[in-house]
């Protein structure tokens, strides 16, 4: 299995202090096939400050093999 062709969540919040969220802009250039997901009013552990949006796509089936 080709793992860097299936790419990968990429979860950030946008009030996380300690890294900026054009970092996930970043990380989802720089990695084949990502997903990015921006959770509004969630820092650094956003599925703790909104986990009820973080579980609309978490466990979500991905169709790339």
């Amino acid at each position: 299995m080709d793992w860097a062709a299936r790419g990968a969540p990429v979860t950030f919040g946008n009030v996380t202090v300690d890294m900026p969220v054009d970092c996930a802009h970043r990380l989802t250039d720089d990695i084949p096939g990502a997903d990015r997901h921006v959770i509004a009013d969630a820092g650094h552990f956003c599925m703790e400050d909104q986990p009820d949006t973080v579980a609309q796509f978490v466990g979500q089936p991905r169709d790339d093999g």
